[in-house]
């Protein structure tokens, strides 16, 4: 069982919260070796043109119309194809449009500091504790966005500013 000044040492190190082995510093690893990609390689990226984005994305819909023209026998099935139904509109959007990325990889990252807080401390008393909490951290990520620190970021707020318009 551990305790919480235990706790309060994983939580400085998430690796080691984490359970991953320490990599220690960056200088003391060894090099990676380079991966050169040629062009026609199997791997290497390659870039679609924008029609051929296009084609797959009218095809994505068609797939997308014949699925949600079934009806599903369990309630499950049903609320499922609703939320389909429903975000149908938003489901492809970065087939056609390179900016959009395909994964939400970027906001997973983002929520990764509230959820190690949360574990590491048990978790919020308050519902108005959870709140505020939420409040900062969206204060303090909007300012980082906005090349902001986290202490200019929360001035502004309490200034009654943007955070947005601040910069």
């Amino acid at each position: 069982r551990r305790t919480r000044s235990a706790a309060r040492c994983a939580a400085q190190d998430p690796e080691q919260l984490l359970g991953a082995p320490s990599r220690g510093r960056k200088e003391n690893r060894p090099e990676k070796p380079s991966k050169k990609r040629r062009k026609g390689h199997p791997g290497a990226a390659r870039k679609l043109a924008d029609s051929t984005l296009a084609a797959y994305s009218r095809d994505l819909k068609r797939r997308l119309d014949r699925l949600l023209a079934r009806q599903p026998d369990t309630v499950a099935g049903r609320k499922l194809r609703n939320a389909m139904e429903r975000a149908r509109d938003k489901l492809f959007v970065f087939v056609p449009r390179r900016d959009v990325p395909a994964t939400n990889n970027v906001s997973e990252r983002l929520l990764r500091p509230s959820v190690i807080f949360r574990k590491v401390t048990g978790g919020f008393r308050s519902v108005w504790g959870a709140q505020v909490y939420a409040d900062i951290c969206s204060v303090i990520a909007t300012g980082a966005l906005n090349g902001l620190n986290a202490l200019d970021a929360i001035r502004a707020c309490l200034k009654g500013r943007s955070v947005i318009a601040v910069v």
